[in-house]
């Protein structure tokens, strides 16, 4: 079963959502970002207007994307980064990130 969402229900299902979990669909909209890579991202690989995606979590490790085409840059709009911002402000610096 293929569900499409049209502007106004991801606009609904965003303004319904916890920040976090308005983070993950956003990501997924407006970026194409698949679900390990969300995951896989760290604070190191968000810039002010883009990601680098170059890791994600698949069956609990960190790994390399899917394919060498899947390292990509995925750009970050206003409202994205808007939310960005917030949950990097709530989240504690664990520090630098440690390579991989």
């Amino acid at each position: 079963m293929i569900l499409v969402f049209g502007y106004y229900e991801v606009k609904k299902a965003c303004n319904a959502l916890q920040l976090r979990e308005r983070l993950i669909v956003k990501m997924s909209v407006l970026t194409g970002m698949r679900p390990g890579e969300i995951l896989g991202l760290r604070r190191g690989h968000v810039a002010l207007t883009q990601a680098s995606i170059s890791q994600r979590v698949y069956r609990g490790d960190i790994d390399t994307p899917k394919t060498d085409k899947s390292k990509r840059k995925a750009g970050l709009p206003e409202g994205l980064r808007q939310d960005i911002a917030e949950w990097l402000g709530t989240s504690p610096d664990t520090g630098p990130d440690p390579g991989r």
